[in-house]
């Protein structure tokens, strides 16, 4: 019941550059933004993109492949970025040691509870009751 579900790791394939040919194949497809439905007449108007990104899966071919504007492209890689980083944080990626930092030695901070001082409202400093004693 307590069960903890861990995605399997995804190696993404090696990143290999959108030819000429591809990109054609992909022109092919789309004629618009595949989001927000602008045409676009120069290469300079859009940004090939992964529809599902490579980093969780997605692989790098022409079904998989679409034109974006600039600023659709720009929204969908915000997006992405949150996407694949709860992806490795559920395949365990990313928590590799401890969760949280380990102390420095030496001296504790001043006003935490290991310093063995305590600041009362008015301004006063005054040694903690290492036994909880009123």
């Amino acid at each position: 019941m307590g069960e903890v579900f861990q995605r399997p790791r995804v190696e993404p394939e090696e990143r290999q550059a959108f030819t000429t040919t591809f990109e054609r194949d992909v022109l092919r497809r789309f004629v618009v933004c595949a989001q927000c439905g602008e045409r676009m007449r120069k290469r300079s108007e859009y940004q090939l993109d992964h529809e599902i990104p490579r980093e969780i899966g997605g692989k790098h071919a022409v079904e998989n492949v679409r034109p974006l504007c600039i600023e659709c492209h720009k929204a969908k890689t915000a997006l992405d970025a949150k996407v694949i980083a709860k992806a490795k944080r559920l395949a365990g990626e990313t928590c590799t040691g401890p969760s949280r930092r380990p102390m420095k030695s030496g001296r504790p901070l001043p006003g935490t509870k290991a310093s063995g001082l305590k600041r009362r409202m008015n301004g006063t400093v005054e040694r903690r009751n290492p036994h909880g004693e009123a």
